[in-house]
């Protein structure tokens, strides 16, 4: 989004802030809720060890991006219209073959959609979005839980301000793995892993390996919620921030729609910019951590 966009729509960004801010006093901003909980939780002494620790999903974009996407305006898009008035979609990411740290790599670049109707959680970008629904694929009935995930990627030029990369997954409540969406009854509800996130690896221009575990423990994440229309019709909470309570287990068990990172919270008068070049995505069985190999001495490979 240009940055005249976002200030020739101050005026609704303060109107929806003070929608959402509760007329109580809050000791703190959920940032720093969510910095104090990363401190307070602690990794556990060992990790269940299942399949012998194979991998379950790997993707390593040399053929291309994968069936990953990126959230970018678009009129007529099939996302919700945001408080700035724009509808997004997902498109494909871009793709290179060669300068990776093995070989071809992926890349999502601002300006991004704006996501709005999760705002009761934070505003972000939706800047890595997975394959869905039936794209996901068998990978949606495998079971995740304590899963690790790996992802290798950089910064291009990023001004993060602020913000952080989350991984994000999302789910039907109910017993379906695939089925509407937010249809009643068996909606689709999100989950943000809020204790694991990734910054300094996006400002230095360097490849970097992270690893995040896929706790089924609900105190590691935190519920998105969801919030509809615009201001002129008044915002509806159709799902609270404990709505999804008692969900993430099932989710994580075989019932996932997809899985992708969000770039959050965004301030939308000063957003973060820039590029994440992105080079393997894979997730191991519980209890198998990932071990650099040959192909992580290339790393530390300057950004071309």
């Amino acid at each position: 989004m240009k940055k005249t966009i976002f200030q020739s729509r101050a005026v609704l960004i303060i109107t929806l802030t003070s929608l959402l801010t509760s007329s109580s006093e809050k000791d703190s901003t959920l940032h720093k809720a969510i910095k104090a909980r990363e401190v307070q939780i602690t990794e556990p002494q060992t990790e269940k060890a299942t399949h012998n620790g194979r991998i379950l999903y790997q993707e390593t974009f040399d053929k291309g991006p994968g069936g990953w996407t990126v959230g970018k305006d678009k009129p007529g898009g099939s996302f919700n219209v945001n408080v700035l008035g724009q509808r997004g979609e997902a498109v494909p990411l871009a793709w290179q073959a060669t300068g990776g740290p093995a070989g071809g790599f992926a890349s999502s670049e601002g300006p991004w959609y704006f996501d709005s109707n999760h705002g009761e959680f934070m505003w972000f970008y939706l800047v890595l979005i997975g394959p869905g629904g039936e794209a996901w694929g068998d990978y949606r009935q495998i079971d995740l839980r304590d899963a690790r995930l790996t992802i290798t990627l950089r910064g291009h030029n990023m001004q993060l301000k602020g913000t952080s990369l989350y991984l994000w997954v999302q789910g039907n409540k109910g017993p379906y793995v695939s089925r509407a969406i937010y249809n009643p009854g068996d909606p689709l509800v999100n989950w943000a892993l809020v204790t694991q996130t990734i910054s300094d690896e996006l400002t230095d221009g360097q490849w970097h390996t992270k690893e995040l575990i896929l706790h089924n423990d609900e105190h590691h994440w935190s519920q998105m919620g969801l919030l509809n229309r615009g201001l002129t019709r008044k915002i509806i909470v159709e799902q609270s921030l404990t709505m999804a309570t008692g969900t993430l287990d099932h989710l994580l068990n075989g019932h996932l729609y997809c899985i992708g990172f969000i770039l959050g919270g965004i301030d939308p008068a000063d957003p973060p910019s820039g590029r994440i070049d992105v080079a393997e995505i894979t997730i191991r069985a519980a209890g198998q951590s990932y071990k650099p190999g040959k192909e992580s001495q290339q790393l530390p490979t300057k950004e071309k």
